[in-house]
């Protein structure tokens, strides 16, 4: 049980719910923009304001286990069910990061062009929505 915030300094901190006593914190480059937990509470994405990559953070161990530069400003991210997709809404395309548990490596099974300001997961993550800038919803699986 615990709570993750990113303010307007350049930290991300996390804490206990119960006790309220904080667990950890880390350094950021700048702001944060966005945080998204995987539904298993073991990892948390998150990105900087105004920043092209996108931090994993293992919570078991406190420690950052990927960071991936997407080389487009990102806006959000959000995991599928499992925790071994994260979609990333991005100025100009749309990521989608995958975590093989068996091999314990990462791939990008999906990028797509279009200017996302959000992207989300349809039922049982057998779909993909992102909201593009004009406000259409654009299907991408």
């Amino acid at each position: 049980m615990l709570f993750i915030c990113g303010d307007s300094s350049t930290s991300l901190s996390v804490y206990n719910v119960k006790t309220g006593e904080s667990v950890a914190t880390f350094d950021c480059p700048a702001p944060i923009r966005h945080i998204s937990f995987s539904e298993n509470g073991l990892w948390v994405a998150y990105v900087p304001t105004n920043s092209t990559t996108v931090s994993i953070l293992n919570l078991r161990n406190s420690k950052i286990v990927r960071t991936t530069d997407i080389e487009s400003e990102v806006r959000k991210v959000t995991w599928d069910h499992s925790g071994q997709y994260l979609a990333i809404a991005c100025t100009g395309c749309v990521v989608v990061e995958h975590y093989d548990k068996g091999t314990k490596s990462w791939s990008e099974p999906l990028r797509k062009a279009v200017n996302a300001i959000d992207v989300k997961w349809g039922p049982k993550a057998t779909s993909l929505i992102a909201l593009n800038t004009d406000g259409a919803l654009v299907a991408l699986s």
